[in-house]
């Protein structure tokens, strides 16, 4: 069964991966992966995009789907493979981090919500008779059975965090597997993403000696990796590339420009020259040829 809304975090563009992404491809890939999640929360299979069970979207299907040229589509699927936005195990695609972009301990909240209402039924005809008394104790109730909704369901995102840590570790660097890093896993997580993860562990597999496991917990709160100081690199190559594109289309114009007055007439030339638009310099095949 589809899901009926997906969550999407205001601070989605806060993700420095985003600046990497050639200015003239952005918006077309941010719309692409938005509507990747709606497609991933229709499919309701953990963040997979699939048309129905075992039978997966694929780049053609996507992008009929969408309306858009499939080149198009695969480009900015590509992108976002090699951003980490999203996954592709040779069969499928997923959305990265899946459950905690979308929280997945609010179905238990909807539950005990259900649970809650069957208990303290609003507008009932009870309720018109019922003394002041019991209705301080129903919303004194009520108050903390949201308090304990609450502060379960701040415990299952953690818990989700921390499994996705034991998951991720246990693929990546089993060797150091212990509460304390899956703990610092968790953290790093649910600040820095899964692409930040990735390259501290890397870093610290190449250089890690004594201690593997208390290097990688300095790695992931140190930045060892300097992932953060990367992504400012590749947001001042595209800020670079971006005004060399500006550049160069300006030249264009510019010899556009020069090749259209060229091609005027020598009276219309020389018109421009006596009016002082162009100078005579420009011309000097007309120059030589008004002085004879």
């Amino acid at each position: 069964m589809a899901m009926y809304w997906i969550k999407l975090q205001t601070t989605i563009y806060d993700d420095p991966r985003w600046i990497a992404i050639n200015p003239g491809e952005a918006e077309a890939t941010e719309n692409i992966y938005i509507r990747l999640l709606v497609l991933a929360g229709i499919s309701d299979a953990a963040g997979r995009l699939m048309i129905y069970a075992e039978r997966p979207h694929t780049i053609a299907t996507i992008a009929t789907l969408m309306r858009r040229d499939k080149t198009i589509v695969g480009r900015a699927m590509d992108v976002l493979l090699g951003l980490g936005f999203i996954e592709h195990d040779g069969h499928e695609y997923a959305i990265s981090n899946w459950e905690r972009l979308q929280f997945k301990g609010d179905a238990k909240a909807r539950e005990r919500d259900r649970q809650r209402k069957r208990k303290f039924p609003s507008d009932s005809p009870s309720d018109s008779t019922s003394d002041s008394t019991s209705d301080s104790t129903s919303d004194s109730g009520r108050e903390e059975d949201e308090e304990k909704d609450e502060e379960d369901d701040n415990n299952s995102v953690v818990v989700s965090g921390e499994q996705k840590a034991q998951r991720l570790l246990n693929l990546k660097w089993p060797h150091v597997a212990s509460s304390a890093a899956f703990s610092a896993v968790a953290h790093a997580l649910a600040i820095n993403g899964e692409a930040y993860v990735l390259a501290q562990i890397t870093y610290a597999q190449q250089r890690a000696r004594d201690n593997p496991g208390k290097y990688l917990i300095d790695a992931l709160a140190g930045d060892y990796a300097n992932y953060r100081g990367k992504a400012e690199l590749l947001a001042q190559v595209a800020e670079e590339r971006q005004h060399r594109e500006v550049e160069e289309r300006q030249r264009r114009e510019n010899e556009d420009e020069a090749a259209r007055l060229w091609q005027m007439s020598e009276e219309g030339q020389a018109t421009l020259i006596s009016l002082g638009l162009i100078p005579d310099s420009a011309t000097p095949e007309l120059a030589a040829g008004g002085r004879q």
